[in-house]
C-alpha cells in the first residue's frame, strides 16, 4: 500500500498535535511547521501530498502560503482551519455560493435550488467562525458537485430551516445514496472514494469537527434516497 505525507501548519503546538492525533491510518506520515514561511521552505525541499494549514499566522499567513506555493508550481491540495468569531447564518449561507472555489465542475449545466423562508434571514445569529463554517458549506457543495457531474439529472438543493432550538442547513443532490457499507466511514479522517487528485479524505472529518466545535451536529440522512447532509447549529 502506498504512503502519503501530510504537512500540518499552525503557530499553536496543541493544534498541530491535535490534527496529527486524528490520523488512524499507519500509511500516512505527518510533519509540521509553525508558520507559513517555514512551511514554504519545507514544500520546496520535500514532497508532500496534502497541506492542512491555519489561516492567520505570523511571518506568512495560510492564504499567502498557498499563493506562494502555487507560484512555485506546487499544486497539492490545501485545507484551511481558523479560530472562532461572531458571524451571521445568512452571511455564511451566501458565502457558500463562491462557486470559483468548486474546482472545475461545469456550473452552467447544474441546477442549484435554494430554499428558505424569508423570515429566517432577518436578524438571525449564531456564535461561530464565518471562515470555518463557510469551509464546511463549500466542502459539502463541492462533494455534491462531484457526485452529480456525470449524471444526466444534475441538481443540488440547499435548504435553510429553523426550529425552536437550532438552525438547520441541508445540502442534498441528485446522485444515488451513499452505499450502506461505507456510510459509517465517510466521517473518518482520510477516507475517500474520489479519484486520485480529487479528494483528500479530510473534508467531511474536518467539517464534522468544525460543526461540533460550534456545539452543532453534522449527519448523513440515512432515510433519504439521495445524499442528504444536515447541519444543525444551536441558536444563541
Amino acid at each position: 500500500m502506498s504512503t502519503e505525507s501530510v504537512l500540518v501548519v499552525d503557530d499553536e503546538p496543541d493544534i498541530r498535535e491535535g490534527i496529527i492525533l486524528l490520523n488512524k491510518n499507519p500509511n500516512r506520515f505527518f510533519e509540521s511547521a509553525c508558520n507559513g514561511l517555514e512551511a514554504l521552505e519545507m514544500l520546496c525541499s520535500k514532497k508532500f501530498d496534502i497541506v492542512v494549514s491555519d489561516i492567520s499566522m505570523p511571518k506568512m499567513t495560510g492564504t499567502d502560503l498557498i499563493k506562494a506555493a502555487r507560484e512555485k508550481g506546487i499544486q497539492i491540495p490545501f485545507i484551511f482551519i481558523s479560530g472562532l468569531s461572531d458571524s451571521n447564518v445568512n452571511h455564511k449561507l451566501e458565502n457558500c455560493t463562491d462557486w470559483h472555489l468548486i474546482e472545475k465542475t461545469d456550473i452552467k449545466k447544474l441546477e442549484i435550488k435554494l430554499e428558505y423562508d424569508e423570515s429566517i434571514l432577518n436578524n438571525k445569529f449564531v456564535f461561530g467562525s464565518s471562515v470555518q463554517l463557510s469551509q464546511v458549506f463549500i466542502n459539502l457543495i463541492t462533494n455534491a458537485c462531484h457526485a452529480v457531474e456525470h449524471l444526466e439529472e444534475r441538481w443540488i438543493k440547499i435548504q435553510l430551516k429553523e426550529s425552536d432550538s437550532f438552525y438547520e442547513i441541508v445540502v442534498s443532490n441528485s446522485g444515488p445514496q451513499i452505499p450502506e457499507e461505507i456510510q459509517e466511514k465517510i466521517f473518518q479522517p482520510f477516507f475517500t472514494t474520489k479519484d486520485p487528485g480529487k479528494g483528500t479524505g479530510l473534508g467531511l472529518s474536518l467539517s464534522k469537527n468544525i460543526i461540533e466545535m460550534h456545539k452543532g451536529h453534522l449527519a448523513l440522512d440515512l432515510n433519504s434516497a439521495n445524499p442528504r447532509f444536515s447541519i444543525q447549529l444551536p441558536k444563541n
